[in-house]
């Protein structure tokens, strides 16, 4: 786990907002939740979602999150992937970030950012489209 920038307590957990998901728009459906205080933070990646040691799920028309084993989500996040792992596997190792997969890991995160920041109106339309172009056929030619 890790500490909540509002309480300062190791209580935040990575949520997938089930609501976000069913909409037909993208959006980011990965957030962090701390369980101390009950205040949400900002966005995290699927897969830190995945790797985490201790998921969670916000089911549609809910207030409070629930752990994913509790969940009929845990059909597409199977808990035997996740109860193998420990605190220490829960942190992405050097070597996720190398090659093919820690690039398409990369590039997933800054699709979300992006997304993310043209949906608040923090970037427009024209600049994400010429950024995400030139950084994904960077990210392409080096692999």
């Amino acid at each position: 786990m890790e500490n909540c920038k509002y309480c300062q307590q190791n209580q935040v957990v990575p949520v997938l907002d089930e609501e976000i998901e069913q909409r037909p728009r993208p959006g980011n459906k990965f957030r962090r939740f701390c369980q101390s205080c009950e205040r949400w933070l900002p966005m995290c990646s699927a897969k830190y979602f995945r790797t985490h040691p201790t998921p969670h799920v916000l089911p549609i028309d809910e207030e409070n999150p629930i752990p994913l084993s509790e969940s009929e989500t845990v059909e597409r996040y199977p808990i035997s992937a996740l109860a193998g792992r420990t605190s220490e596997t829960s942190q992405p190792a050097l070597e996720d970030h190398r090659g093919d997969q820690g690039q398409e890991t990369r590039d997933e995160i800054l699709l979300e950012c992006i997304l993310d920041l043209t949906k608040e109106g923090i970037i427009d339309k024209e600049a994400a489209h010429q950024y995400l172009s030139k950084m994904l056929r960077g990210s392409k030619n080096r692999t």
